[in-house]
C-alpha cells in the first residue's frame, strides 16, 4: 500500500510539474508573439515613411533642378549680366 501511495503522488506531481512547465511557456511565448507585432508594425511603417522619404527627395531634386536651369536661363533680362573678365583681372572703369 505504501508503494502505490507513493506512485500516486508521484504521477501527481508530474502533471502538475508538466501543467507548470506548459504555463510558463505560453506566458513566454505571449510575449514573443507580442514582440513580433511590435516588429512588424514597426517595419511597415519604415517602408510607409521610406517611401514618402524618396518621393520628398525626388521632388527636391526637381525643385533645385528648376531653379538652376531659371537662374542659368538667358531670357532672364532683369539682372544685369557681369563680364566675368573683367572682374576676375581687376579692371574696373567707372
Amino acid at each position: 500500500m505504501r508503494m502505490a501511495e507513493m506512485f500516486r503522488q508521484i504521477g501527481i506531481q508530474k502533471v502538475a510539474g508538466i501543467g507548470l512547465l506548459a504555463g510558463s511557456l505560453v506566458e513566454n511565448l505571449t510575449f514573443l508573439e507580442l514582440g513580433t507585432v511590435i516588429a512588424m508594425i514597426l517595419y511597415a511603417e519604415y517602408s510607409v515613411l521610406e517611401g514618402a522619404l524618396q518621393r520628398r527627395k525626388i521632388a527636391w531634386d526637381f525643385v533645385i533642378k528648376a531653379a538652376e536651369l531659371r537662374s542659368d536661363s538667358p531670357a532672364d533680362s532683369s539682372k544685369p549680366r557681369v563680364n566675368q573678365a573683367s572682374e576676375s583681372t581687376g579692371d574696373r572703369r567707372k
